[in-house]
């Protein structure tokens, strides 16, 4: 008997250390479970208890510096299915793809989607909404959603941009504000049983969506207007292709209009091609001619290389280098001028020199202190940069024509940018189309301040390049840009459009004016470019001077800047080119 009893325990002893281990490797697992994948396991619990929908933010408005509303808002039935709901797919996928237009086949996947609930078409046309809603089709619902509408049609529509499916920004400040724009939806929870049908007496959980912020921009909209319709005008008078506007507040660098002609309506932008919604002002970048050459001058001055009075020799109108020859405008000489009538009469042969006498180290040391060799970093989407010849390999025929603006290019903010700076003080200002963000209920959130990216010149630099522009206004090419009871100073430009083969198209320009004012205490910079105006006299000076000076002269007045000192009695001396 004891030899059968000492058998048995080690048996015995095996199988309590198997179960010992079974049931710690049990409640491991148990553990796991619940810690590990507790959440998890739940989450899957509650989806098959619960039915999820999503309620729709409103899209904060977009306004304007005073809060003139841009974009705004209107309410449009959207659709949507709750699949387990949907009796028959097929035919009640035909029946709203016949009545909205939309890919039967795309309806008929969010008819039988696994998900608990599914839009299929946002924002309908009312007519298709009441035909939808006379069919009574099982599981289909309708939801009040949000329709972007523009009230102003085409005013700043490159810069507004617009919105797509499920009310998304694609495009301008829509794209680049969509995240404050938007919102965060919210949800109704209904809770069901394994059958996906409603428990009686089971409350609804309802959580509220939040609507998005308003962004307050720092544009006019009246002088936005005015920028367009002259802009609109100026095209058709000189059967121009194409031309842009922009207005900036020196000070700060908030830009006031950013106009283009030909523009588009945002309410119906897939009516136009893609090309139509760019916006050139900062996505483009173009060879600016003359309108660079304030900024030659104040890299040359600023330098010590030379001074408003430096004298550069011009007795025939023309200058050859490496074997090309560079003309003035009109062909004719100047003589021996000086830097500033070289400015005045927008002398190609005295900017040449002025270039090559500040070397390439210089000349790409201004150009970068200016900013023009980067993205001035605008709060837009799309920006460019610009366009020049490595320093490493630039030779003296390219050097010369990048001090009249040829060669290189860079986009209309940039230059408009970079000149702004001469306006103030010789300071670069980064500029910026946000205002500040605003919250549903008015609150203020975010403002935006301006910010001074780094000085670029003296001011005494400064102060004598606007002196010269000044010249340029009231003595030489620029009279067409004088405002009554204002200080103007400005540049005419004229500049080649490159060919895609190489050189230039023969008889094809941009013609421009650049300029700020009050001279004596800048507050406002504006830039006007037309492409390709046709005739004779289709100058900078004839072409954009004169809308340049409205704009000026509203612009200022919008600002609150009163007239200052009596101008000077013009002295009529060439009336165009540049």
């Amino acid at each position: 008997m004891p030899a059968r009893s000492s058998r048995r325990a080690p048996r015995a002893l095996a199988a309590l250390l198997i179960f010992g281990v079974t049931i710690i490797l049990l409640g491991g697992r148990l553990a796991w479970l619940q810690l590990d994948q507790g959440p998890a396991l739940a989450a899957a619990a509650r989806a098959q208890q619960d039915r999820q929908l999503q309620t729709v933010p409103t899209r904060g408005e977009i306004l304007d510096r005073s809060g003139h509303v841009l974009a705004d808002n209107q309410m449009a039935e959207s659709l949507y299915a709750l699949p387990p709901d949907v009796t028959d797919a097929p035919a009640e996928a035909a029946t709203i793809a016949q009545i909205t237009g939309l890919p039967e086949t795309g309806v008929q996947q969010a008819l039988t989607s696994k998900a608990p609930w599914a839009w299929v078409a946002h924002r309908l046309p009312r007519a298709q909404y009441k035909a939808l809603l006379k069919k009574n089709l099982p599981g289909l619902f309708f939801q009040q959603e949000a329709q972007r509408v523009y009230p102003a049609g085409d005013l700043a529509a490159s810069v507004l941009g617009f919105t797509g499916s499920g009310g998304k920004g694609l495009d301008g400040v829509e794209y680049y504000f969509n995240q404050q724009l938007a919102g965060t939806p919210g949800s109704i929870v209904e809770a069901v049983d394994a059958y996906g049908n409603p428990l009686p007496q089971a409350p609804l959980k309802y959580t509220p969506p939040k609507n998005g912020l308003n962004v307050e921009l720092t544009l006019d909209a009246q002088l936005q207007y005015l920028a367009q319709t002259l802009l609109t005008a100026a095209v058709a008078k000189n059967h121009a292709k194409s031309g842009i506007a922009l207005a900036m507040d020196t000070r700060t660098g908030a830009i006031l209009a950013m106009a283009n002609v030909p523009g588009f309506n945002p309410n119906d932008w897939q009516a136009v091609p893609p090309s139509a919604w760019r916006n050139p002002i900062v996505e483009s970048d173009v060879q600016p001619g003359s309108a660079f050459k304030p900024v030659v001058a104040a890299a040359s001055i600023d330098s010590g290389q030379a001074n408003p009075n430096t004298r550069y020799p011009d007795p025939t109108g023309h200058i050859t280098i490496q074997g090309a020859t560079i003309y003035n405008w009109n062909f004719i000489g100047l003589g021996l001028p000086t830097m500033t009538e070289g400015l005045e009469q927008s002398d190609n042969v005295v900017f040449s020199q002025v270039a090559m006498d500040l070397g390439v180290s210089r000349f790409y040391q201004y150009f970068d202190r200016f900013g023009l060799n980067r993205p001035t970093g605008v709060d837009l989407p799309g920006e460019a940069s610009s366009v020049a010849p490595s320093p490493a390999t630039v030779y003296p025929l390219e050097l010369a024509t990048m001090g009249f603006g040829q060669t290189l290019a860079v986009t209309p903010l940039q230059l408009l940018t970079a000149e702004a700076a001469i306006a103030n003080g010789g300071v670069l200002m980064w500029p910026h189309i946000e205002k500040a963000l605003i919250g549903p209920n008015g609150q203020v959130v975010q403002t935006v301040q301006p910010r001074v990216v780094r000085r670029v010149v003296s001011q005494a630099t400064a102060q004598a390049v606007t002196q010269m522009m000044e010249a340029v206004v009231y003595k030489g090419l620029g009279q067409p840009a004088q405002v009554p009871g204002y200080l103007v100073a400005g540049k005419t430009g004229t500049a080649q459009i490159p060919s895609p083969k190489g050189g230039y198209i023969p008889n094809s320009y941009v013609v421009s004016f650049i300029g700020f004012a009050p001279a004596n205490n800048p507050r406002l910079a504006v830039l006007v470019m037309v492409t390709q105006p046709q005739g004779a006299n289709a100058f900078g000076s004839t072409v954009a001077g004169p809308v340049f000076a409205q704009l000026i002269r509203t612009g200022l007045h919008d600002l609150g800047v009163p007239p200052d000192q009596p101008i000077p009695a013009a002295t009529p001396t060439a009336s165009s080119g540049g």
